[in-house]
């Protein structure tokens, strides 16, 4: 599916629709999980990923179409190997 501008806010946080900003993604779905993204990313407590926050946000499509989605998350583990020079 090809690209569009999503309108996606959390009344919760006080957010309203003509207070965001654009997020390209390709469907509603994805849009509402990019904004959980940047949102548990701006800080270091990563409410959603913790289970201690599921906010609900509204995502506005390009062609007009109001849809509301429940956020959740999960932790993912990356581990790193470096060679050890002696």
């Amino acid at each position: 599916m090809k690209a569009g501008n999503y309108l996606v806010w959390c009344p919760k946080l006080d957010e309203s629709e003509d207070r965001v900003r654009p997020i390209s993604a390709s469907d509603a779905e994805e849009a509402a999980e990019l904004w959980a993204r940047d949102y548990d990313s701006s800080s270091a407590e990563y409410d959603i990923v913790s289970g201690r926050d599921e906010p609900v946000v509204h995502v506005r499509a390009p062609d007009g179409t109001l849809t509301t989605w429940s956020l959740t998350g999960e932790s993912e583990p990356v581990y790193i190997a470096r060679a050890v020079l002696a």
